[in-house]
């Protein structure tokens, strides 16, 4: 709803003077004014009705308030508590050290993992170099028809290689003896 009558200015909040206006509009036969007047009125009235309710609500809420009891609370044997939270700490420091040697116990295994599988590529990393006479691998590449030699070392030099991917799938390969 607008906060002012905006073919006239007037305030919404001027009671008197919109009551004035509708007797005025009615006078002169101006229908969908008087109409758009009287509805401008109870909406005021209505407004004012809800905002009066709420106030006495908030009020009847407040009294409620001030007039509740306060509960008091049976004292608790401190002694059973006490029992409880100590068999309760137990148990969680015994699950908190299984837990903890579970973990221990899981991570060894993924490094001694990870470090049979880094000497696995040390070693076939050597017997590749082994069987060249001059220490040098050369691989014959055929690029678009023309054939390029190139260094084994070179092509693996970086570990986002291609080639280093290739070896550990020959790796792989070797260790089930299914070659491609």
């Amino acid at each position: 709803m607008f906060n002012c009558v905006d073919a006239i200015g007037l305030p919404l909040d001027d009671g008197q003077k919109l009551q004035e206006l509708l007797d005025d509009s009615d006078f002169y036969g101006t229908a969908k004014l008087s109409n758009y007047l009287r509805q401008l009125i109870a909406d005021k009235v209505e407004t004012e009705t809800l905002r009066l309710k709420r106030i006495e609500e908030q009020k009847q809420a407040e009294k409620d308030e001030e007039e509740e009891e306060v509960v008091e609370i049976e004292p608790v044997d401190e002694q059973a508590n006490k029992k409880r939270d100590e068999e309760w700490m137990q148990k969680f420091s015994e699950m908190t050290l299984q837990q903890t040697k579970n973990a221990n116990k899981y991570f060894e295994e993924k490094k001694s993992q990870l470090d049979q599988k880094k000497q696995e590529l040390e070693d076939a990393k050597k017997e590749i170099f082994s069987k060249s006479e001059d220490k040098r691998f050369i691989v014959r590449l055929n690029v678009g028809g023309r054939d390029y030699d190139a260094d084994l070392a070179i092509l693996v030099k970086h570990k986002e290689s291609i080639f280093v991917k290739a070896f550990e799938k020959l790796g792989e390969a070797e260790k089930s003896k299914n070659y491609f």
